[in-house]
C-alpha cells in the first residue's frame, strides 16, 4: 500500500515565492480516558469512570447549556475510581461533564443529554 504525504504550502504570489513543507502529523501523547455512562441520562443518574486516569484529586463539574452549575464533586482517582453523578433534579436537555485535576487543568470534557 503506498504511504500517503500531506504538504503544506504557502505562496506569495507578488514576489513569485512558493514554500512546500512536509507535513507532520500531530500526536497527542498523554490523552486522559474518561469515560461515563449511560448517556443519555434517563433515571437521574450517571457514572464517571476514572479508572485509567493518574491517581490523585479531580473535579467533576456537570453544568447546563448556560453554564450554570449543577453539580461539583471532589473526588480521588484510584484503579477503582467509578464515581456515580447523580442529577436528580435535571430537567430534560443539555448539559456538560468537565473532569479536571489539581493544577485546574481541564482532563476531559463531555456532553450528557438528560431525557
Amino acid at each position: 500500500m503506498p504511504q500517503t504525504v500531506g504538504f503544506y504550502n504557502s505562496s506569495d504570489l507578488a514576489s513569485n515565492c512558493l514554500l512546500f513543507q512536509q507535513a507532520k502529523p500531530a500526536r497527542i501523547d498523554n490523552v486522559a480516558k474518561v469515560t461515563s455512562y449511560p448517556n443519555p441520562i434517563t433515571q437521574g443518574i450517571s457514572y464517571v469512570n476514572l479508572t485509567q486516569l493518574a491517581a490523585g484529586a479531580y473535579t467533576i463539574d456537570v453544568t447546563d447549556f448556560n453554564g450554570k452549575a449543577i453539580v461539583r464533586k471532589q473526588v480521588q482517582a484510584s484503579e477503582k475510581s467509578i464515581v456515580p453523578v447523580q442529577l436528580p433534579q435535571a430537567v430534560p436537555g443539555i448539559y456538560w461533564l468537565r473532569v479536571t485535576n489539581a493544577q485546574q487543568q481541564l482532563v476531559h470534557t463531555e456532553k450528557w443529554i438528560v431525557q
